[in-house]
């Protein structure tokens, strides 16, 4: 076990955990953005810097294994002002359209920017200046790429979960955009159409086209039908015998079902 210390409060945690895991161990919120406990973290968004005594740099939370004896502190003064600078950066590359968009009021970075009390733009937009397009190809699935924050949950979900590759980052810096590998259309790439990783964006970078909204506690999935009640809104399709010439089955309608009774809010659109 690894003895240490988060904002002066004594630690214990097994080798091998995240400052990140050891302060939830701890009941200490460091904000994220990027990460999702299903995931591996990649330090993509660098929300969760925290500070550790005799370490120059200040380390992603996430990707920052805890060491014996460790001191961190997680929050004062000058990593909140640096938190907040990050979701400025993000927002100045982002639509302010929350009030007409399908995630209002269940986005991470809508809820992040509102506990860091943004009420205004920090810096210029150039969410226009860059090369975001909308992909509709698919039929079922909806990407606009202006929403994406690059936290690379979708791609690490299409990528090393779901194992299909049908989206990756593309170029490098300030020009960086997911987009389906040598900036094909979606339904030109090897894309399934699962709609596995919706389940995990934090802002509504896509969308399913269906005609239900499922909010719960678990997640299931099938070939062209899913209900996520795992991470948020998921808008799902109405069951039938026949959905795109796929029998879906009684155990799937049987799940499907569970899944509904288990939610903890159904909304119809």
């Amino acid at each position: 076990m690894i003895k240490a210390k988060i904002n002066g409060k004594p630690v214990e945690v097994k080798e091998g955990t995240s400052i990140l895991e050891a302060a939830k161990q701890a009941k200490v919120k460091i904000p994220t953005l990027c990460k999702h406990e299903d995931l591996e973290a990649s330090g993509g968004c660098g929300l969760c810097i925290v500070k550790v005594k005799g370490m120059p740099k200040m380390p992603r939370a996430c990707t920052t294994e805890i060491t014996e004896g460790m001191e961190i502190t997680t929050h004062d003064a000058e990593l909140v002002n640096i938190r907040r600078t990050v979701l400025e950066l993000i927002m100045s590359n982002h639509p302010k359209d929350c009030l007409v968009c399908a995630r209002n009021q269940d986005c991470e970075l809508q809820r992040l920017c509102a506990e860091f009390g943004i009420r205004e733009d920090a810096f210029p937009s150039i969410v226009h200046r860059q090369p975001h397009k909308k992909d509709d190809s698919t039929g079922t699935i909806t990407i606009d790429t202006s929403k994406c924050v690059l936290c690379g949950r979708c791609v690490q979900v299409c990528q090393k979960v779901q194992n299909v590759w049908a989206l990756a980052f593309l170029k490098r810096g300030i020009k960086t955009e997911l987009s389906p590998a040598g900036e094909i259309d979606l339904q030109q790439s090897p894309c399934v159409k699962c709609e596995f990783p919706i389940a995990y964006m934090p802002a509504a970078l896509a969308a399913a086209v269906g005609r239900g909204v499922f909010v719960g506690t678990r997640v299931f999935v099938a070939v062209g039908l899913r209900v996520d009640v795992g991470r948020g809104v998921f808008v799902g399709l109405d069951v039938d015998d026949n959905w795109m010439g796929l029998d879906i089955g009684p155990e799937t309608v049987k799940l499907y079902s569970e899944a509904i009774k288990a939610a903890k809010t159904v909304v119809w659109n």
